[in-house]
């Protein structure tokens, strides 16, 4: 939480004040997919989402001072990726069912490496969309979160309600009982309970 999420406060809180005396200025925020929930990590997890969340609160408040924030989501090959734990990591991960993050297509593997096709992610392919959202073209883009990695780029959807109920006054919990399996119809558990090994 110190170093990820209070970095970037801590970085953004100055840069502001710049940016808002001079009317423009660029944030780029890194974040990681492992926000979206990361076995045994809950601390890196959160502190990572959090980012997303200061990214969209900082796009809200600089946006009309003519500042933009947004937020990168890399997957890349680094000293940090290409370890053996982060590959035994990955292997747990896998036997208890989990998906591992998208991965591009034909993308080749490294011996050992910890998700296929990692070591052809350099930290290089990020840059560029980096230093794109820098740029005037990308004047419009503010509070969006970006996949980095290797030869795709892709936009996160921001969070949206799919399904909803409405009443007026309070709901019942009875009432909940009966209409709440419409909103959740569909949902499935990604970590459902195991039977315990004996």
């Amino acid at each position: 939480m110190k170093v990820h999420l209070y970095g970037h406060f801590n970085c953004i809180k100055h840069a502001c004040i710049i940016f808002r005396q001079q009317r423009s200025g660029r944030i780029i925020n890194t974040s990681s997919a492992a926000g979206l929930g990361n076995m045994g990590q809950a601390n890196y997890s959160a502190a990572k989402e959090g980012i997303v969340g200061l990214t969209r609160t900082v796009a809200r408040d600089m946006g009309k001072y003519g500042v933009t924030c947004n937020a990168v989501r890399p997957m890349v090959a680094t000293r940090m990726t290409m370890t053996p734990e982060l590959a035994a990591a990955w292997a747990k991960r896998a036997e208890a069912g989990i998906s591992a993050p998208a991965i591009p297509v034909g993308a080749p593997e490294a011996p050992g490496a910890p998700l296929p096709g990692l070591a052809a992610m350099p930290p290089e392919g990020v840059s560029p969309v980096v230093v794109w959202l820098c740029t005037d073209a990308a004047a419009h883009v503010n509070g969006c979160t970006f996949d980095a990695h290797g030869v795709d780029i892709g936009l996160w959807s921001e969070p949206t309600i799919i399904k909803s109920i409405h009443k007026k006054g309070i709901w019942t919990q009875d009432e909940l009982e009966e209409l709440m399996p419409r909103v959740t119809e569909g949902l499935v558990n990604p970590s459902p309970p195991v039977p315990p090994k004996c």
